[in-house]
């Protein structure tokens, strides 16, 4: 890690001052209630989508079988709803980290924000490489030994290097975030930005802007050969596709108020009926007639994409003007529970295997305790430790002042 002087610290703030031009709404320091309220949900959805991965054995073959214990239980509904959330979770995720890498380093400067992300990006990827990633292949050994497929998961395909699992997005991250610090030293950027600035204030404001987002995105989408992240073989397209959504989040946040126009509800509440009950089947079908770098089929993928993201942020905007405690103790809560949860999950399914279940009741149990017992760790366990603090920072325990007599 390199250790920044106050001399290049200066040089960084200077320098990166072309990227610091803020409206005045910005500069007011709101709080993005909407913004936390989304991370929360994305982030809880996590334990659905990889609780609900058991349950759609039937529509999966070969190595696609290899490496989750799988349940003899299956339910479509779980797998549509698996597919939901992958089409936009992860993009909204880098959206948002985007936007508030930009508030950090606006409000704090360069210096402030390289320790903060050390602290609470690089440091928990490095312990969750050494602590969470071997744990969570030992349940999956364990579950495959249960199951009597060892040898199946022992002669998988090696994907060419050490898999971050699911930290994979801290670790594409920590690439963005190095990216954002090294751009400031290109002094010659601010009229790129401006132009910027310009393009997309057209774009949030134009009636087609789904389309006009989905270009660019579509394109980037037929580079992306493979959804496999590790660490010492790069996946340039997937890094690139999501970059783009980093960016995105990045320039929204010069200009915020971009983001009211998604408030109305006629407009997130259209987005997000055309994106999960029309563009969602209509990209299924085409799953089966087209290979997934076709032009045709990311076209699809994208439109879905951003009509559901778009539609996600209107509402969470519209429904949470103001602050609510719960919301912030969850979007807390979720980083510690998007860390720990794969080994939970994998461990519960492995658990419920023997049971004769439906599957949607066996989904239900794993994300409902799984869920529980998280929260309840995090609670008693992590919120006001040193782990706490590495995580978010300091939380305070709220002290109840007597009433009067």
């Amino acid at each position: 890690m390199i250790v920044v002087t106050s001399t290049v610290s200066r040089s960084f703030v200077k320098c990166f001052s072309f990227l610091q031009v803020m409206t005045g709404e910005t500069m007011s320091q709101p709080r993005y209630h909407g913004l936390d309220a989304l991370r929360a949900f994305a982030m809880l959805l996590g334990i659905a989508l990889h609780g609900g991965m058991s349950y759609i054995g039937d529509y999966l073959s070969g190595e696609e079988l290899v490496g989750w214990p799988f349940d003899t239980a299956s339910s479509g509904f779980i797998l549509v709803l698996i597919l939901w959330i992958h089409a936009w979770r992860m993009q909204v995720f880098f959206f948002m980290a985007g936007f508030f890498a930009h508030l950090v380093i606006q409000r704090y400067g360069i210096p402030h924000f390289v320790r903060n992300r050390f602290h609470h990006i690089f440091l928990p990827f490095v312990l969750g490489m050494i602590i969470i990633v071997p744990l969570t292949i030992g349940v999956i050994i364990y579950g495959a030994w249960r199951a009597g497929t060892l040898n199946q998961l022992a002669n998988s395909e090696d994907e060419g290097g050490l898999s971050p699992l699911h930290l994979w997005f801290l670790y594409y991250l920590l690439g963005y975030y190095l990216i954002t610090v090294v751009v400031c030293r290109a002094h010659s950027l601010s009229g790129v930005v401006q132009r910027m600035d310009s393009i997309l204030s057209q774009v949030m404001r134009s009636r087609l802007r789904v389309v006009w987002l989905t270009l660019p995105t579509m394109l980037l989408r037929t580079f992306v050969r493979s959804e496999d992240v590790t660490l010492f073989a790069p996946n340039v397209g997937f890094f690139v596709y999501h970059g783009s959504f980093f960016a995105l989040g990045w320039f929204i946040f010069r200009q915020p108020s971009l983001l009211s126009v998604l408030r109305r509800k006629r407009v997130w509440v259209s987005y997000l009926l055309l994106g999960s009950l029309v563009m969602m089947p209509v990209t299924l079908i085409f799953t089966d007639l087209v290979s997934e770098q076709h032009l045709a089929y990311t076209a699809l993928y994208s439109l879905q994409t951003w009509l559901i993201m778009l539609g996600l942020i209107g509402m969470f905007d519209a429904l949470n003007s103001q602050a609510h405690d719960w919301v912030r103790y969850l979007a807390d809560a979720a980083y510690w529970i998007y860390l720990v949860h794969m080994p939970v999950v994998a461990l519960l399914s492995i658990w419920l295997l023997p049971l004769s279940w439906a599957a949607l009741f066996k989904f239900g149990v794993v994300c409902a305790v799984s869920t529980l017992f998280l929260l309840a760790t995090y609670h008693w366990g992590v919120r006001y430790t040193f782990i706490g603090r590495l995580l978010n920072g300091p939380r305070q325990r709220r002290v109840l002042s007597p009433t009067p007599g």
